[in-house]
C-alpha cells in the first residue's frame, strides 16, 4: 500500500503467524484469519511472498512501490543480528536513541539486508517502550546490484528468495527482528509519494544510510529533515566521507545547526525547533561548498564541483 487515508502511517499489527512456505496462499490466509480475528479488520490486501504473509494497504496498481507491514512468525531459537550479511556501525547511535526517547516513530532508510534493522528492533523490544519502527529501502533489482555486492552476499541472497527484499524478510524472521518492526516500505526514499506519507515534525529518530554521493545525501536531507520533530534526531553513516561531509556542512551549517560527530563514523543533528519555524537560507550557492571538490574516496564517486550542486532549492 501507499497511503493510509486516516493517518500518516499505519499502525503495526500486534500478532505474528507461522505459515509454511509450502502451503497454498488460500490455506495460509484462512489459517491466519481463523487464528487471529483481529487480522480480519486489519487486512486490506494480503500478498503471499516467500512464505511470508504481508499486509499491503491499498497499493495502487500503477506504482512499483510497495508498502508492507510484516505479519510473520519468528523461530523458537532466533539467530543473532550479527549473522546477517552487511555492514553496520551505528550501534551506539541506536542505543542512545532508544534510551533517550520514551515513545514515538523511528524510521530507518537504507537497511540493505537488515543487520541494522535487526539491531534496532531488538533494542526496542528489550526496552518495552511504545516505539513504532519503520524501514524504507529501494532494494534494487539483483541484476543491477550484483556488480556492487560481495560474492558471498550474492550466494546467500539467492538462497533466501533471490531478491534483496526477500533476503531482508528472511533475516528479519530468523532473527525474530520482525516483532519489533511496524512497517516495511519497498521503494525509493526520494519518491514523493513515500515522502508524503510521513507528516512534517512527526519522526523522533531518523537514520539515513544511503548512497554516499553528494547529490544522494543532499536529496535525502532535503526530503527527510523536515520530518524530524522538535527535539528529534537525524543521524547517519559515513561522516568522514568527503562527499557526505560536504552535503552535511552545506545543508546544516547554513541553518545554524550543529553536526555532532559520533563514534564509528556516525553523525547526528538535533532538531532544536519545529521545521516550519526554521529559517530557510535563500542564497543560491553556499560559500561553505567552495571548500570541497566532490571526488569521493579513491575515485569511487563521480567527480563534480559542489558549487554546481548548490543551486537554490537543492
Amino acid at each position: 500500500g501507499r497511503h493510509s487515508k486516516s493517518r500518516p502511517y499505519p499502525t503495526a499489527v500486534g500478532h505474528c503467524i507461522l505459515i509454511s512456505p509450502m502451503a497454498p496462499a488460500s490455506i495460509s490466509m484462512l489459517l491466519a484469519l481463523v487464528l487471529y480475528p483481529k487480522l480480519q479488520v486489519a487486512l486490506g490486501r494480503v500478498v503471499s511472498q516467500s512464505g511470508s504473509v504481508l499486509h499491503a494497504e491499498s497499493s495502487p496498481a500503477d506504482t512499483k512501490t510497495k508498502v508492507e507491514t510484516i505479519v510473520e512468525s519468528a523461530p523458537l531459537q532466533p539467530k543473532s543480528c550479527e549473522s546477517i550479511p552487511g555492514w553496520f556501525h551505528g550501534r551506539q547511535v541506536f542505543t542512545d536513541a532508544v534510551k533517550h526517547f520514551q515513545d514515538g516513530l523511528f524510521v530507518e532508510i537504507g537497511p540493505y539486508l537488515g543487520r541494522s534493522s535487526c539491531t534496532m528492533s531488538k533494542m526496542i523490544q528489550q526496552s518495552g517502550k511504545q516505539i513504532d519502527f519503520h524501514v524504507i529501502d529501494a532494494w534494487r533489482d539483483l541484476a543491477e546490484a550484483r556488480p556492487t555486492l560481495p560474492k558471498e552476499h550474492m550466494l546467500l541472497i539467492e538462497q533466501h528468495g533471490g531478491t534483496l527484499q526477500d533476503a531482508f524478510l528472511h533475516y528479519m524472521t530468523v532473527t525474530n527482528a520482525v516483532r519489533g518492526i511496524s512497517r516495511v516500505v519497498h521503494g525509493d526514499d526520494s519518491d514523493p509519494e513515500i515522502v508524503r506519507q510521513y507528516q512534517d515534525n512527526s519522526v523522533s529518530f531518523l537514520y539515513v544510510d544511503t548512497d554516499t554521493t553528494y547529490s544522494s545525501t543532499m536529496a535525502a536531507l532535503k526530503n527527510w529533515w523536515r520530518k524530524v520533530k522538535e527535539g528529534g534526531r537525524l543521524c547517519g553513516d559515513s561522516y568522514e566521507d568527503k562527499t557526505v561531509h560536504a552535503a552535511l556542512r552545506h545543508y546544516f551549517m547554513r541553518r545554524h545547526l550543529e553536526i555532532a560527530e559520533q563514534p564509528d563514523d556516525q553523525w547526528c543533528v538535533t532538531a532544536v525547533e519545529p521545521y516550519a519555524q526554521a529559517r530557510e537560507p535563500a542564497e543560491d550557492v553556499s560559500p561553505i561548498g567552495q571548500e570541497w571538490e566532490v571526488s569521493g574516496v579513491g575515485g569511487a564517486h563521480n567527480v563534480e564541483r559542489t558549487s554546481r550542486l548548490m543551486r537554490k532549492g537543492v
